[in-house]
């Protein structure tokens, strides 16, 4: 298995794409618009269990308080750790239709996959 994740978001679903090298991982989030399409959250070390912030949003990430810079660590660790236990890493569809981010809630409870998911959509609060 490889030991580092890109997270990222696309479509308001999360998906990762693995690498063996920390370099490798680095040089793909620097340049991912050339490897898939989405929002690179930051790179995920499966041994030390830590996450590193793409630039863009550590900035935002430093500037939150100490609790919710903790609760938000926890939260993005939680759904890495959730895709790599999957064992998917599929690149996500352009064709796939748009999905809203808040689901009605009859709608929120499942969504279908059709293999090409690796998460449920994401609701904002």
């Amino acid at each position: 298995m490889n030991r580092f994740s890109i997270l990222y978001l696309f479509k308001g679903s999360f998906y990762h794409l693995t690498y063996s090298t920390r370099p490798e991982a680095e040089d793909a989030i620097k340049n991912f618009p050339q490897i898939s399409k989405g929002l690179p959250l930051g790179i995920y070390d499966a041994k030390t269990e830590l996450f590193i912030w793409e630039a863009a949003r550590e900035k935002e990430y430093n500037q939150l308080a100490i609790e919710e810079q903790g609760r938000r660590g926890n939260e993005i660790i939680s759904i890495i750790e959730k895709l790599r236990a999957s064992g998917l890493e599929i690149a996500p569809v352009e064709e796939e239709p748009e999905r809203p981010l808040t689901l009605p809630e009859d709608e929120s409870k499942e969504i279908p996959s059709k293999g090409r998911r690796l998460a449920k959509a994401v609701t904002e609060k």
